[in-house]
Order: C-alpha cells, then structure tokens, then sequence
C-alpha cells in the first residue's frame, strides 16, 4: 500500500504531506479491493477522510479518486480542482445537472461528471472526458483570468 501511495503521489504530483497516515488509513478501510472491483463511489469517500494524530482531518479527495480510477477506470473519474471548476462553468451556463451540488461528495461529483456526458455523448468514458475536461479547463481558466486581469 505504501508503494501504490508514494507512486501515485509522484505521478500526479499530489504532494501529499502524510503519507504514513494515508497509508495506515488507508489498510483499515473493510473489502477495500472489493468494493474497488465493484466500482463502490461511497469507497472514495471513505478513503479521502484521513484523521491524524493531532485531531486534525485531512481530505485527500483527489488522491483518493485517482487511487481508484487506477485499479478501475471505467467506474471511477477522477476528481481534480481544475475539472470541478470546468464542470462548475459549464453547468452554470448549459443545466446539465440540476439538483444541489456538493463538490466534496465523491457520490454528488461522480452524479454530476455523469449527466455531463449524458449531455455529451461524443464522450465515450472516464478517460476521455478527465482528458478533455481537464485541458478544457486550463484553457478556460488561463482565458478567464487573462479576461480578468485586463
């Protein structure tokens, strides 16, 4: 489980600061590999809430979404700040999701990535559309604060 977290760490650059705690959270959580297998969304937000030593709670969402999109990509997409504020946009101006959106809630962000390719069927699956969402939307955010600064 260490090996799995410090890779996937460095591979997204998450820079994760506890990673021990992670890890030790992360091998108490029951049926981990089964409900991984299952495409269990409630499993991401289990994982993401880490408790340290000192009382504090950390929230490794991202980490904790790209964990499982790892071992299951056609269940899992990923959660990134970047295409939570592209999805954001477009629902603002296109409705594609229209009940209350809780971005902190894997199950409510899993909901919402699925009506927009509903909406989109030129998306084919998770991959695709974590792709073409998170390009989208560092283009749209570096237009959106060149429009800003001017």
């Amino acid at each position: 489980m260490l090996v799995k977290t410090v890779v996937l760490d460095k591979l997204y650059s998450l820079n994760i600061k506890y990673v021990d705690d992670l890890v030790k959270h992360l091998t108490q959580i029951d049926n981990l590999n089964e409900r991984l297998k299952s495409g269990d969304p409630e499993l991401v937000n289990e994982m993401k809430k880490v408790d340290l030593p000192n009382g504090k709670t950390i929230n490794y969402l991202s980490f904790a979404s790209k964990y499982c999109r790892r071992y299951n990509p056609e269940q899992y997409p990923i959660y990134d700040s970047i295409v939570k504020q592209i999805l954001s946009h477009y629902n603002s101006k296109f409705h594609f999701y229209t009940d209350k959106i809780n971005w902190s809630d894997y199950t409510c962000y899993k909901k919402v990535v699925d009506a927009f390719m509903k909406s989109y069927p030129f998306i084919e699956n998770y991959v695709m559309l974590d792709h073409y969402l998170w390009t989208m939307g560092k283009e749209k955010l570096q237009e959106i604060s060149l429009v800003k600064k001017s």
